[in-house]
């Protein structure tokens, strides 16, 4: 927390991480996040957050968070080509691998 009671820019870190292979020739991975509330109780719902063109996951960890305070379960993580996955930067072949890596996730 900043003095100013605000939330810093990816605080809090995840409950835990992990790379998930893509079936791609090259061997591409994604980089994922995971936050999960007390384990009192299961969470309400869970959900994936996926970013926009520009960014990568990092910086919604407060997103997160508030959602875990909230009871739910939290998976980010960084599209190919952004943060901490693989993958040419800024780049993707055809907006449908974005898709399908989006599904990998959500099965995940």
């Amino acid at each position: 927390m900043r003095a100013d009671g605000g939330r810093t820019i990816g605080a809090p870190p995840p409950h835990r991480e992990e790379v998930l292979e893509t079936p791609d020739p090259g061997g591409e991975w994604l980089h994922l996040e995971h936050f999960a509330p007390p384990p009192a109780a299961p969470p309400r719902l869970v959900v994936v957050f996926t970013h926009g063109f520009s960014p990568y996951a990092t910086p919604y960890r407060h997103v997160a968070q508030a959602l875990v305070e909230a009871g739910h379960a939290v998976t980010l993580y960084d599209v190919r080509g952004h943060g901490h996955s693989t993958g040419r930067r800024g780049h993707v072949e055809a907006f449908d691998d974005y898709v399908a890596d989006l599904e990998r996730v959500v099965a995940r």
